[in-house]
């Protein structure tokens, strides 16, 4: 292949490959997520419109340098001098795609601007701008130089307008001028370009011919897209070894998928991607196709199941429901005023749980905590984790917020995990709509930076961050009214610690005595509350409570439905071949100094002598964990 080295014009302001290099450096994400990132969304922003599926392949092998380095013109003897023998690569593969199209002849600086296959490869900084596009092939793509010596190539094939098929072959090289051990000696700005030249035409053109590109690919044990197919293959030979590891200094993370490249790629795909991953339910809300990934040839079927959780997450946000017996709760998140053309609009859904240790395999399974997952460091296990994650249509998260603004002020004993999920087509006002943002979507695209790692506000507006306050109060108003109401749902409780299945609540509030209007003190209301849970079987616990209580007054345990609370007996009326889902079987009076009690039918039936306090123990068994339970007294005159 011939060389064409970037012109050294000190007047142009043009970059040069250490500057490029520098320009995405996101310290907060690894190779393997900034790779997979970019080069997943930019497969599935070129799926055919009536592909189904999109499927990617990532292969880490090894080839010949003697072999490769031999159609690099003008530095196959420095490849040769420092990277001689066997080596590593990773090539990058899609299909159902229409890989690298638009022209490369042309002189117009428009038609070359509209080109992918342009814009991948020799350009920086030249966002796709199709609507529902999750990557950029900006500056996502300088993720591919930094993983080797800085060559990449790149092989594509497309349909071309008169029903032919053509493929193109052409590398790209950006590295540190600076360095000593650089490969392109002749350059002041290491970068540099491989194809062929057309005679009398100086423009470098990709390779076309089917045979003088088989024997390229053949170095990779690659072959040719064949029939019907099309798509793109990124090829980076050379890898640099520890790329799984946590930076540069070598500081191994101690989690068992970063011990090579190829499992932290697995793993990156996964966090990225879970939501598109082999899911329906995604390709019917948003019409896109599906995502297949394969890695070395094992496909990314089964999710690990952090992520799992996190894609049913979002699809209950997607869809505002959730899976039948399911403990996950969705909230509507909605703007009430300068942000869309309609007042109190949908911006989104947010869908969260509290998954128990038990659940999530950490007690048991040897799993690691969902942070673990996320970020691939150790989690400390004391130290559960608010994460909330959100994307755009395309399905690409774009970031996990940890115990940040997104879960600002939530409490909650143990891990919780959420996802937020916008209404992409909702109309944005008049005045966002004419500076180009029609609807959330565009509006969100163009909040994120080059490297898509999260939102911002644009236009001096307050969208997202007014989104961001309102998912946090929904996270924390519905678990304060569970944890501060008499109610408590079986399922969330049970699953996470038997012992605290029923809140340290009230029945009827207890009232501060005060005066009325004759003056004379109001005597106190009765009151239970729960002060203690212990386990005491597979589905039973024993509950500690105290309480208040004047004359006659009834203890009883009732379940919340769609009809209201119902007890044991409104229950049976209502359906009268299901059991009662839980019942007082065991009493125990501790203080029940002038006060007689009965259990009966369920019911804890006291007759007190005077007005005075009583604590005591009730066992309750469970005959079900789908609804929730509440327990209250009542004054019986």
């Amino acid at each position: 292949m011939k060389i064409k080295i970037a012109a050294d014009d000190s007047q142009s302001m043009a970059q040069s490959g250490d500057s490029i290099l520098r320009s995405l450096q996101n310290t907060d994400l690894s190779y393997a997520d900034v790779v997979v990132r970019e080069s997943l969304q930019n497969s599935l922003d070129a799926t055919l419109p009536d592909a189904d599926r999109t499927i990617v392949n990532f292969d880490l092998k090894e080839f010949d340098s003697e072999e490769l380095s031999a159609y690099f013109e003008g530095i196959q003897d420095e490849l040769l001098k420092n990277h001689a023998g066997r080596q590593k690569y990773l090539a990058i593969s899609d299909k159902h795609t229409y890989g690298l199209t638009g022209d490369y002849l042309s002189n117009d600086s428009k038609v070359l601007d509209s080109s992918n296959f342009q814009k991948l490869v020799f350009s920086i900084g030249k966002n796709q701008d199709h609507d529902g596009a999750g990557g950029s092939w900006g500056m996502g793509k300088t993720s591919f130089f930094r993983i080797g010596v800085g060559i990449v190539l790149y092989y594509t094939r497309i349909k071309l307008e008169s029903g032919e098929y053509e493929e193109r072959l052409v590398a790209s090289l950006i590295e540190d001028p600076k360095k000593e051990d650089r490969l392109l000696k002749a350059s002041s700005r290491g970068i540099a370009w491989w194809g062929r030249y057309e005679d009398g035409n100086d423009k470098l053109l990709p390779i076309t011919d089917h045979e003088e590109i088989k024997n390229i690919l053949q170095i990779f044990g690659l072959q040719n897209y064949q029939n019907d197919d099309t798509g793109t293959v990124i090829l980076i030979p050379y890898l640099r070894e520890g790329l799984a590891r946590a930076d540069e200094n070598g500081s191994e993370r101690q989690v068992p998928w970063n011990r090579s490249f190829a499992d932290a790629i697995q793993m990156a795909a996964q966090r990225w991607y879970a939501p598109r991953i082999c899911n329906p339910i995604y390709s019917e809300v948003t019409g896109n196709s599906a995502l297949l990934c394969h890695v070395n040839g094992e496909n990314i079927f089964q999710l690990d199941y952090t992520f799992q959780i996190m894609q049913d997450l979002y699809n209950a946000a997607a869809t505002g429901k959730a899976d039948k017996g399911s403990r996950i709760v969705i909230k509507e998140i909605r703007l009430a005023k300068r942000a869309f053309s309609k007042n109190d609009a949908l911006a989104g859904r947010v869908a969260f749980v509290q998954p128990t240790d038990e659940e999530l395999g950490i007690a048991g399974q040897n799993r690691f905590a969902p942070y673990s997952y996320i970020t691939s460091e150790l989690a400390d296990e004391a130290s559960p984790k608010r994460i909330l994650a959100y994307t755009r249509k395309p399905g690409m998260i774009i970031r996990y917020d940890i115990d940040g603004k997104w879960t600002y002020g939530v409490k909650c004993d143990g891990n919780l995990l959420a996802f937020f999920v916008p209404k992409s087509d909702q109309k944005m006002t008049r005045p966002l709509q004419e500076q180009g943002y029609d609807n959330l979507e565009q509006y969100l695209r163009n909040s994120e930076k080059a490297d898509h790692a999260e939102w911002f506000d644009v236009a001096n507006k307050s969208v997202v961050k007014r989104i961001t306050a309102k998912t946090a109060e929904a996270i924390r108003d519905s678990l304060r009214n569970k944890n501060e109401d008499t109610n408590v749902h079986m399922s969330d409780r049970l699953a996470r610690r038997f012992g605290s299945l029923v809140p340290k609540a009230r029945g009827e509030a207890a009232s501060v005595p005060r005066k009325n209007s004759s003056g004379k003190k109001k005597e106190k209301t009765v009151h239970i509350k729960v002060d203690d849970t212990q386990q005491v079987g597979t589905d039973k616990f024993q509950l500690s409570f105290s309480g208040y209580v004047r004359n006659k007054a009834k203890i009883s345990l009732g379940v919340l439905t769609q009809e209201g609370r119902l007890t044991a007996e409104n229950w049976a009326k209502s359906f009268d071949k299901l059991d009662f889902p839980v019942t007082v079987v065991g009493f125990s009076p501790v203080e029940f100094e002038g006060i007689e009690w009965e259990l009966q039918d369920g019911n804890i039936l006291l007759d007190a002598e005077t007005a005075g306090s009583f604590s005591g123990k009730m066992t309750v068994k469970l005959a079900s964990f789908d609804y929730r339970i509440n327990i209250a007294i009542k004054q019986i005159k």
